[in-house]
């Protein structure tokens, strides 16, 4: 046990004739916590039961790069609450792979929009003399 905090990959292998998942994202960044160095996730979640919101949260796992969420279920209602709480919290994180990657498309869609929301605050247009022209007028939207 006491090489579990190295542990660089992890795979939690599920079954979709099983019932669906009960970890939640609380258990999710709970056991993260434990082990810093891990890199490579595959487990399945439950995405229904949203336990945390990553405005109040200050925890960041910077190691974890490539995560994969098998056989958990998606509602398209709390894609962009879930995105949030991914790239917010696991910042090497730049997609989440998943079985049924369609339905992820759109958590998947958010990191971009997230990046941008969050250059849009740190800087301004004068300081970057950028016309207002397409992806840039959301600049000015967003401060």
């Amino acid at each position: 046990m006491s090489s579990w905090p190295h542990i660089r990959l992890l795979k939690l292998s599920s079954d979709p004739r099983l019932p669906p998942s009960t970890v939640t994202f609380r258990g999710l960044f709970a056991a993260l916590r434990l082990r810093p160095q891990l890199e490579d996730l595959q487990i399945s979640i439950d995405t229904v039961n949203i336990d945390i919101d990553p405005e109040a949260e200050s925890f960041q796992h910077t190691s974890l790069k490539i995560l994969h969420f098998s056989f958990s279920f998606l509602e398209e209602a709390n894609a962009e609450v879930i995105a949030r709480i991914i790239f917010s919290m696991l910042p090497c994180v730049d997609e989440v792979d998943a079985w049924e990657s369609e339905d992820w498309r759109e958590v998947n869609s958010y990191p971009n929009l997230l990046n941008l929301l969050w250059f849009s605050t740190a800087v301004s247009q004068e300081q970057l003399q950028i016309p207002e022209v397409g992806i840039y007028s959301c600049l000015e939207i967003v401060q």
